[in-house]
């Protein structure tokens, strides 16, 4: 099987679609596909490659295809900087060769839709269900294969009239063997620098600290609670550190750190945090984080928004729900973690047997699967 994935997106990227994208490259290569990741030139500050960068095996081929980035004025362009690099990217996959037994497969709409147009036998991986775009979105993917990556968003397509047959879902996933590190968590503390007497409460991950990921539900706690408490927030962006002048001594704020080194954070806290809010439409049905499987891998106990997003994978024998938004719960239940470490433990086991089957290598598994059972229809 040949696999083209094609993608309007800077690669590398220090955000976790990039790695997402290559992780998937990488392993439907493993399951024996001859794959290609065609993606447009842009602007860079990385200059490791790809498969540097991300710490994955050099098995498939990236292919840059030469095409305005108009990112680069976005202060005098604004929005329509995307629009034009979208639109000129388009223009160009017109005229990009790939052999016809090549499946597509792509995160972008449009690219779907014009390889599909070409004849190509063509999958979009959904990540939402842009309710600006409901419209666009009909129109580019109704003859295409959909993977989506939670039930909420196969219910939208197949609420907008989408054949059910042709949607397949699949989570995102983790790299088991690397988040399950045999450190104990004084040794992990040492590793990365963190206190050995504190209480850890730990999120990973980027902030946007007024968004709907949560960050600010965490801060806003962290400036009422004992000293004995050490929230530790690592994924941030030199602005958003900036931005949060903090003199609280129970939170430290880390600037995004290197994907091996997540790890070690991970499995130096007692209480891994997924605090996403309600209210928006992706935190509420469309996020599958990949930090949600990072936490799960790490063996130690979590405590998650009680969101449907969330509760595709966790549950109340895997993990510690508290109501959105809502800090009195949430400090209600990681003081429950820290006070009842049987309960804990046991969860946290159970979480770590449960991820064994949300693995990299079982996803692209089970989506050559759909692929294949495509092929063999038509």
């Amino acid at each position: 099987m040949k696999i083209t994935y094609i993608t309007n997106a800077r690669i590398p990227t220090e955000k976790a679609h990039g790695y997402q994208i290559c992780k998937m490259c990488e392993e439907f290569s493993r399951a024996g596909a001859d794959v290609e990741l065609i993606v447009p030139t842009r602007k860079n500050p990385i200059r490791d490659s790809a498969f540097n960068y991300y710490g994955l095996k050099n098995n498939f081929k990236i292919r840059y295809i030469k095409s305005p980035d108009f990112l680069r004025f976005d202060k005098f362009l604004f929005k329509k900087a995307i629009y034009l690099n979208n639109l000129f990217f388009l223009i160009k996959s017109f005229f990009i060769k790939i052999d016809r037994k090549n499946f597509i497969y792509s995160r972008s709409p449009e690219m779907s839709w014009i390889f599909s147009v070409r004849g190509y036998k063509t999958f979009f991986e959904a990540h939402i269900y842009p309710g600006s775009k409901k419209i666009i979105f009909d129109f580019f993917l109704k003859k295409v294969n959909i993977v989506t990556i939670t039930q909420g968003i196969k219910n939208v397509f197949v609420e907008r009239g989408f054949d059910e047959k042709k949607i397949f879902v699949s989570p995102d996933a983790v790299d088991f063997e690397k988040f399950n590190l045999e450190i104990s968590k004084n040794d992990a503390r040492e590793k990365v620098n963190l206190p050995s007497d504190k209480k850890i409460i730990m999120y990973t991950g980027s902030f946007y600290i007024w968004g709907w990921k949560g960050v600010d539900l965490l801060i806003e706690l962290s400036k009422n609670i004992s000293n004995e408490f050490l929230f530790v927030l690592v994924g941030g962006s030199k602005s958003d550190l900036e931005k949060n002048d903090n003199k609280n001594s129970n939170l430290l704020l880390v600037e995004k750190v290197s994907h091996d080194i997540v790890p070690y954070y991970l499995k130096s806290a007692d209480v891994l945090i997924l605090p996403n809010k309600k209210g928006d439409i992706i935190s509420e049905y469309y996020t599958s984080p990949l930090k949600l499987f990072e936490y799960m891998a790490s063996g130690v106990p979590i405590v998650a928004s009680s969101l449907p997003s969330i509760k595709e994978i966790l549950n109340k024998e895997n993990s510690f729900l508290f109501e959105a938004n809502n800090v009195n719960d949430l400090l209600e239940k990681i003081n429950f973690v820290l006070e009842n470490k049987y309960e804990a433990e046991k969860r946290a086991n159970k979480s770590y047997e449960d991820v064994k089957k949300y693995t990299w290598k079982e996803r692209a598994s089970l989506i050559l699967c759909f692929l294949n059972n495509f092929y063999q229809k038509n």
